[in-house]
């Protein structure tokens, strides 16, 4: 076999190695992100917990807020 032979045929393999890797991404990015929106489940279920923190540490400070203004005489 010649060398331009050899050469189609290692085109050929990599082709193939590389949409079969693009392939198994696809299957894997689908399988992360079962409700299609683009961010992997699990990310999801952090970001909602970290909204959730987020919110109830903002109203403890608010409460703590008044309270000191209360207890200062500065009302709201």
């Amino acid at each position: 076999m010649d060398f331009k032979g050899l050469l189609e045929k290692a085109k050929e393999a990599a082709r193939s190695v590389a949409q079969e890797a693009e392939k198994r991404l696809q299957e894997i990015k689908e399988k992360l992100d079962q409700d299609k929106d683009g961010v992997p489940d699990e990310l999801k279920e952090v970001s909602e917990l970290a909204k959730k923190a987020a919110e109830t540490a903002k109203a403890k400070a608010e409460e703590a807020a008044r309270l000191l203004r209360e207890r200062l005489g500065k009302g709201e």
